[in-house]
């Protein structure tokens, strides 16, 4: 063995060499009948390449969690500075991992992610993304700065916590003309937006940027300084029951040089308010009482600037022994100009009638964004009133079911047994039931509804009870029933008695 070992190695060593032929020196001569022997580690070290693929090498791992892109909106408000930053990021790892995304010195207001499990939490003085599910998904988060940005020029430093492959910066100023500026930018742009001006940036390398903004000054001639102007355009709706009035107003606010948070609307004092919704979304609405009126006080959640909807659902009792309905139509307070369309449907047990209007034109009720208008109107000019003569009218009781036609068909036997076959073909609106008064002591063979079979069932009065469908009175539902009797023998003569099962239901037509 001691001698094999020696030969086997120079055997494995020339196969090493000839397989890699360029490694091989061109002078070196043959040696016939040469033994050589060498260190184990030295063999090893040779056998390698062989060992080796292509791509076998092992591949740095990449991080956990890799944030491919973030964006920066940066809202330049007077009291407080919005940020909202949007990641896009990438998880690679099923484990828990904290990433830093947003500096702690901000105020956190919300949190989105696309996946339910990922969280953020202020730990190291940073909001930190803890996540752990695989894939890729955008986070969001909406942050406040407080404090006194209402100066002609001012700052704010912007930190960058994550490390991501490419960032965004867009700065608004709700302000026409305004001066803004983002050190060291790669590139930026600038342009004006109703009424806003916009910088769209791409930051440098560094960790952080300071955005610069310097309002426009103030002229002291005022005819040259455009004049903030705010108008609405209001669509009401009113719909009329017996006693009680359900209306609703969409307010579409047009800002013009300057932004708005709070909106007033003006009802009457009877009027109860069910709900204020808005765009931007709303934040906070009261009701103040002032002059035999009330004002519905809105304020939004931001500054609205360019455009801003307000939706107010309310309702007013009607008494049912009045014919007079004023209607209360809503208006806002504090603005420019509003105009407006109003329309008026009603429940059709009620006949109305136009007694009075005030500042109101007739509109056709195709123009109406809204079905099941009785009456139409327009208005440019403020207030605009409405009143109706309601004449309220008794419903009709109708049936609830009823059958089209009955068919009954019975077989006699000598022994005396009697087969039936009832058949039904009825409209149902409210029954659970078709009632049938059979006999005890018939056997049921069969009972079918629409061709489905059902299991009737007998009530404590005895009645059979088979299961109907119900809500659509205009569709005819086949019922079928058959059951058997014992009666006596027939002879060559007689009369046998057929009591037939009686509906509870009205049957227009019996075969």
């Amino acid at each position: 063995m001691k001698k094999i070992a020696p030969c086997l190695a120079a055997v494995l060593c020339l196969l090493a060499l000839w397989s890699a032929p360029e490694r091989v020196h061109a002078d070196i001569p043959k040696l016939p009948g040469t033994r050589i022997t060498i260190p184990w580690e030295q063999f090893q070290e040779m056998l390698r390449p062989l060992r080796e693929q292509p791509g076998d090498a092992a591949k740095p791992a990449g991080p956990a969690v890799s944030v491919e892109s973030a964006d920066y909106e940066f809202f330049a408000g007077r009291e407080q500075v919005k940020i909202t930053a949007s990641f896009n990021i990438t998880v690679t790892t099923g484990a828990w991992q904290f990433t830093p995304l947003v500096d702690s010195s901000l105020t956190l207001a919300s949190f989105a992610s696309g996946d339910a499990e990922d969280t953020v939490r202020l730990e190291d003085d940073a909001y930190q993304l803890f996540t752990k599910t695989p894939g890729a998904r955008t986070v969001q988060l909406v942050l406040y700065a407080p404090g006194d940005f209402n100066r002609m020029e001012n700052s704010y430093a912007l930190h960058f916590l994550e490390q991501a492959n490419t960032r965004h910066v867009t700065v608004i100023v709700p302000e026409a003309n305004a001066d803004i500026t983002l050190d060291d930018a790669a590139e930026s742009t600038i342009m004006q937006e109703n009424g806003r001006t916009v910088l769209n940036a791409v930051p440098g390398a560094s960790a952080s940027v300071r955005v610069t903004w310097k309002r426009t000054p103030v002229l002291d001639n005022a005819a040259a300084k455009p004049q903030p102007r705010v108008t609405t355009v209001v669509s009401t709706w009113f719909h009329v029951l017996e006693n009680e009035l359900l209306g609703s107003a969409s307010f579409n606010f047009d800002i013009r040089n300057t932004t708005l948070r709070t909106f007033k609307i003006i009802l009457p004092a009877e009027v109860s308010v069910d709900g204020v919704t808005g765009a931007p979304q709303i934040s906070d609405w009261k009701l103040k009482p002032e002059n035999g009126a009330q004002t519905v006080l809105i304020t939004l959640g931001e500054e609205a600037a360019g455009a801003a909807a307000v939706s107010i659902r309310f309702k007013k009792d009607l008494d049912a022994q009045q014919t007079r309905a004023p209607l209360p139509i809503p208006h806002a307070r504090g603005v420019d100009r509003e105009s407006g369309t109003v329309g008026v449907s009603a429940e059709d047990n009620l006949d109305i009638s136009v007694a009075a209007r005030d500042n109101l034109a007739p509109l056709d009720v195709s123009e109406l964004d809204a079905p099941g208008a009785l009456f139409g109107f327009k208005y440019s000019q403020t207030p605009a009133s409405l009143s109706l003569d309601v004449h309220r009218y008794p419903r009709q009781e109708t049936l609830d079911a009823i059958i089209d036609l009955a068919g009954y068909t019975s077989v006699m036997l000598e022994d005396g047994k009697l087969l039936t076959m009832c058949s039904y073909m009825l409209r149902n609106n409210t029954r659970p039931h078709l009632r049938l008064d059979l006999d005890a002591r018939a056997e049921v063979w069969s009972a079918f509804v629409d061709n489905r079979p059902v299991k009737p069932t007998r009530n404590k009065d005895g009645l059979l009870l088979i299961p109907l469908p119900r809500g659509a009175s205009q569709v005819s539902h086949r019922v079928e029933l058959l059951y058997l009797q014992q009666k006596p023998a027939m002879k060559f003569r007689g009369r046998i008695p057929m009591d037939l099962p009686s509906p509870d239901i009205q049957t227009a037509l019996v075969m």
